[in-house]
């Protein structure tokens, strides 16, 4: 399960470029972006594991879980993520809570560490929005 954790750290890591002040895109495109990349990063690394007997099926389940409310939440929070910095941490526990109430439903080996995957998500968006200076106008640097 060790290599599963790199997933939702390059997640957020590939979102916060997406969403980076510094993309010229339209909303539209850029949400789309969002959630193609984020079923794409977690289908094609997720499925290759799987295949290759890394992580089990539960685990894949989970990124996939992962992946699709990461990119609910990124899409919700857009414009509050590219204010501040706190609100990644907020978007990433929610992230974590939606996916450990979603899997704790299917799943009958739910624990605590799908909230701490969640919170993965978020410190790869952090990652990424500090080598991109996501938020060094908002901060007055």
């Amino acid at each position: 399960m060790k290599i599963a954790y790199l997933i939702p750290i390059l997640l957020g890591l590939i979102d916060a470029v997406i969403q980076s002040p510094r993309n010229r895109t339209t909303l539209r495109s850029r949400l789309m972006l969002i959630l193609t990349a984020s079923t794409l990063i977690a289908l094609i690394p997720g499925w290759r594991l799987y295949s290759c007997g890394l992580i089990d099926v539960n685990i894949f389940y989970i990124l996939l879980i992962i992946a699709g409310t990461a990119a609910g939440v990124l899409i919700l929070l857009e414009r509050l993520l590219l204010k501040h910095w706190y609100w990644v941490l907020i978007a990433g526990s929610l992230i974590g809570l939606i996916s450990l109430i979603i899997t704790h439903r299917h799943l009958t080996e739910s624990d605590f560490k799908i909230f701490w995957l969640g919170m993965l998500v978020s410190g790869g968006y952090l990652i990424g929005g500090l080598i991109f200076k996501t938020w060094s106008k908002a901060c007055g640097s």
